[in-house]
């Protein structure tokens, strides 16, 4: 409720935001850096998507209006992908809105300029992680690219729409979709109202082990905890087994156990590092 409540101020407040001028983007962007406005995260990317178009506003745009909901919808879905909402900007919005502070062509330049950095920000993390990486070759370390994002985000303008945005951006690689899939997984089991962590003690591998097959259907590799063999429970233990990089011998071993009894909350938060890596 609370972020529905947060949404709907936000696109309240910018739909009364004054008209600006690719001038005043202009002369807004050559002053984002300075000590009169809070610091952008990223200048070089939204100075380069701009020249790109020519410092025409794009989300505080009366024919655009609909580009806003998009943009904010998308940044506050950043838990989705194991990304925070407090790196986008989000504060500052908020801070920007609040008591209706956009009151002139400047402050809709400036708000102009934030809603892209945070966009921008989050498509360079969604593509390329929010840590740099740990290992080098030669001494050389790559940095990621923060251009691409302004490649991203062009395209999709061009189609006048954000939506798929975020999916362009994200990796293809199989391991990616995976961890992803498994972390979406997990988020939803662990804001379910009737979730509970399990303990597994027994070893039996058998559709009499309750807790075995909770946590097997609260990891995916199940669609209900009724009615399986436990011919094909065993092939399940197995593909957990494989998920922790255990011997798949479809034995509920002590090392398996202790895989499986590690709580859904650090498995969560193990996957999205995991996500951060592969990106």
């Amino acid at each position: 409720m609370k972020k529905l409540v947060t949404l709907l101020c936000l696109f309240y407040c910018f739909s009364a935001f004054s008209q600006i001028t690719p001038s005043l983007v202009r002369k807004a962007l050559s002053e984002a850096t300075g000590i009169s406005f809070p610091h952008l995260h990223d200048p070089k990317p939204v100075e380069r998507f701009y020249q790109e178009n020519e410092y025409r506003p794009v989300w505080l745009n009366d024919t655009r209006s609909f580009l806003q909901k998009q943009l904010i919808t998308l940044l506050y879905s950043a838990p989705e992908f194991g990304l925070d909402t407090k790196d986008y900007q989000l504060a500052t919005l908020q801070e920007l809105t609040g008591l209706h502070r956009i009151k002139d062509a400047a402050d809709s330049a400036f708000t102009e300029l934030i809603l892209t950095d945070a966009l921008l920000h989050f498509l360079k993390d969604l593509h390329s992680g929010t840590q740099p990486p740990l290992l080098a070759f030669e001494g050389y370390r790559a940095a990621p690219d923060p251009l691409k994002a302004v490649t991203y985000l062009s395209t999709a303008l061009e189609h006048e729409s954000l939506e798929g945005l975020a999916a362009d951006a994200e990796p293809e690689m199989p391991a990616y979709q995976q961890a992803k899939r498994l972390f979406s997984l997990l988020s939803t089991t662990l804001n379910s109202a009737d979730f509970t962590d399990i303990l597994i003690r027994s070893d039996l591998v058998s559709n009499t082990n309750i807790p075995l097959l909770t946590r097997l259907q609260q990891f995916g590799f199940l669609d209900s905890t009724h009615t399986v063999s436990d011919k094909a429970l065993v092939k399940k233990v197995q593909q957990a087994q494989l998920l922790f990089n255990l011997r798949n011998d479809g034995i509920l071993n002590p090392n398996t156990r202790a895989a499986l009894n590690v709580s859904l909350r650090q498995r969560r938060e193990e996957v999205k590092r995991a996500l951060n890596l592969f990106r």
